[in-house]
């Protein structure tokens, strides 16, 4: 499995320590710490530019990343590119139909963002990116109910922000995962995960 963009490592490592093989890349060397996560094959390299032949993995992932790029067509041609055929690209990107993004876009538009410049994807935006790869869209969910959860309606209450009755709460955080399992989730959470098959 190849990570894109793996930053500190911390996903990279996760799945490594329950058996995958990972070989994780990124651009900046101090995002790197190869020392703190030895069970992964760290590499400097640029994600529109990667090091790798043609074909070299079953999976590859990244996460927070390509929402960093103006015109990411280059970078998702690589990740293509070093894919096997019948293998998985992951992209996971922010949300736009979200409370998230109106905070976020709030926050570049006067400059206070500080994860510099991002877009927001939405699932035609997945669409479009499996038909111009000749990809096959196998799932795409959304995760991350910010700012609006029942985990974040419990934190307002118990702050005394706001009246929320004990057993509203209970039926929301029971029901809550439900909605992030279902269609609709894609529409909802702060982000959305796209799983592709290279044919």
């Amino acid at each position: 499995m190849l990570e894109v963009g793996a930053g500190s490592g911390v996903d990279s490592s996760f799945l490594a320590r329950l058996g995958v093989h990972v070989c994780a890349v990124d651009y900046a060397t101090s995002s790197l710490i190869a020392s703190k996560w030895s069970e992964v094959d760290v590499q400097q390299a640029d994600g529109e530019r990667l090091p790798f032949r043609d074909e070299s993995f079953d999976l590859v992932f990244s996460q927070g990343l390509i929402e960093h790029f103006k015109n990411p067509n280059k970078l998702i041609s690589e990740k293509v590119r070093v894919t096997k055929r019948g293998g998985f690209i992951i992209i996971d990107v922010p949300q736009r139909y979200s409370l998230y993004h109106l905070y976020k876009s709030f926050l570049i538009a006067i400059g206070c963002w500080p994860m510099g410049w991002e877009r927001s994807y939405s699932l035609s935006d997945m669409k479009t990116i499996a038909k111009h790869y000749n990809l096959t869209l196998v799932r795409a969910t959304g995760w991350g109910s910010w700012p609006i959860s029942a985990s974040s309606l419990r934190k307002l209450r118990d702050r005394g922000w706001l009246h929320v009755p004990e057993g509203l709460l209970r039926l929301s955080e029971k029901n809550w995962a439900k909605v992030e399992e279902s269609p609709i989730s894609s529409y909802l959470g702060m982000n959305i995960t796209a799983v592709f098959r290279k044919p």
